[in-house]
C-alpha cells in the first residue's frame, strides 16, 4: 500500500511540474477565425476590470 502511495504521489508531483500548455491565440477578426476553424466550435475569450 505505501508503494503504490509512493508511486502515486511521485507521478503526481512529476505531473504538475510541467509548464502551462501553450495556446495558440489568435488576433485575427471574428470572421476570419470562423472561417478559419470551419465546422470546429470557437472559443470567445474576454474579460473586464469593472
Amino acid at each position: 500500500m505505501k508503494k503504490s502511495f509512493s508511486i502515486a504521489m511521485v507521478m503526481l508531483v512529476i505531473a504538475c511540474q510541467s509548464g502551462p500548455a501553450e495556446f495558440p491565440w489568435s488576433q485575427n477578426s471574428y470572421s476570419e477565425v470562423l472561417n478559419k476553424a470551419g465546422n470546429k466550435l470557437v472559443l470567445i475569450e474576454f474579460y473586464t476590470d469593472w
